[in-house]
């Protein structure tokens, strides 16, 4: 059972089917990134409260404390009230607010590093006919990512319970399992 209050339940569109998993960020990673967060404010504070005369450190703890402390309260928001990152279920996987990319659609799925951090890469075969890709504001971030980092979509580590492999290996059953039935 997921701790904390949900402040809707997810419509998904279209709607999940028996069956599916729901993923979200772990607990214990969102709450060793809140006490980061809350320590990098606290420390800001302290350069507020004992900056040198010239102002740099002040300057430094101004920028922190407006960088720090919305970004630990964003993460106490998401920590209280817990939203998935993604589903998976035998149409494809499913992202709370873009949509649907069905399996027919899913090229492949790219583990890769990207500036330090595993993301995976969703790779799909035409983005046209992708529910998720359909709106204007995401077609263009997805043509930036694909540009950038060739998929338009990529799905964060440490925003999943579970290795990228994992993942993979998990959406691997799913798919396979829905070209078993069309066969």
């Amino acid at each position: 059972m997921r701790s904390g209050t949900p402040l809707a339940p997810i419509a998904w569109s279209p709607p999940l089917l028996p069956g599916a998993t729901v993923l979200y960020a772990p607990k214990q990673k969102l709450l060793l990134a809140l006490v980061s967060a809350l320590a990098l404010t606290a420390a800001s504070v302290l350069l507020l409260a004992f900056g040198d005369d010239n102002g740099e450190r002040r300057a430094a703890g101004l920028f922190g404390l407006l960088f720090f402390g919305p970004g630990a309260a964003a993460i106490g928001w998401v920590i209280l009230h817990p939203r998935p990152t993604c589903a998976l279920d035998d149409r494809g996987i499913h992202f709370p607010k873009l949509g649907l990319v069905p399996w027919n659609q899913v090229e492949e799925l790219r583990p890769r590093s990207v500036a330090g951090r595993r993301m995976l890469g969703v790779a799909v075969r035409d983005p046209r006919l992708v529910p998720a890709l359909t709106n204007r504001a995401v077609r263009g971030l997805g043509r930036m990512n694909k540009a950038v980092l060739g998929e338009p979509l990529h799905i964060a580590e440490q925003s999943i319970p579970m290795t990228l492999e994992e993942f993979v290996s998990l959406a691997a059953g799913y798919a396979s399992e829905t070209r078993d039935r069309r066969t």
